[in-house]
């Protein structure tokens, strides 16, 4: 019996901290919004009291998360805005700004929701945007997820807290241009050749 419930609170336990991980917003610790970085700080901290709590043996100190990258990072950071630029500049020449930042939800009454009201992030590429989708394959969220090579169309299928996003599809592209065409095409669902 007392195996029973050692086995049921190490599931509680990794819930807990399954939970706690979700709370981390990717995109925003790459972006380097203070909020996000700090809610990441504070995770780590949390986890590693919880391996020490295991064990007993304090961990060794980890290099600190700082909020300013460092100067290779902080080259890595401009050209990664001047690409979002230049998707930006595409999508919006392709009728697409008003979808950018945002998800289509089959449940929300005005289909469409900012990302950031996304119930997770689990399962989802490296990004550095996403644009709503025309529609969702399935009761749930798609986006359109453009990286710094391909473009991803994501669905998270409802309820969300039982699933992580799917990539459903991705496509490699050459240039900004391309990319908004792609965008275009699996949003809508049409097949990309």
């Amino acid at each position: 019996m007392d195996n029973k419930k050692s086995i049921q609170a190490q599931i509680d336990r990794g819930q807990s901290l399954l939970r706690l991980c979700q709370r981390v917003d990717h995109a925003a610790v790459i972006a380097h919004e203070p909020q996000a970085v700090e809610t990441l700080r504070e995770v780590v901290r949390i986890l590693r009291r919880s391996q020490e709590a295991d064990d007993g043996v304090p961990r060794s100190p980890q290099p600190e998360l700082r909020d300013e990258p460092a100067m290779d990072a902080g080259q890595g950071k401009s050209a990664v805005l001047e690409r979002q630029r230049r998707f930006v500049e595409a999508l919006s020449r392709a009728g697409l700004g008003d979808r950018l930042g945002k998800l289509y939800c089959s449940s929300a009454e005005r289909r469409l929701l900012a990302f950031r009201e996304a119930p997770h992030k689990l399962g989802l590429p490296q990004f550095d945007m996403v644009v709503a989708a025309d529609y969702a394959p399935v009761s749930g969220y798609h986006g359109i997820f453009i990286g710094a090579q391909e473009v991803v169309s994501c669905v998270l299928p409802q309820p969300a807290e039982s699933h992580q996003w799917q990539i459903r599809e991705r496509h490699r592209f050459s240039d900004a241009v391309q990319a908004a065409e792609l965008v275009s095409l699996m949003s809508a669902g049409f097949p990309v050749s």
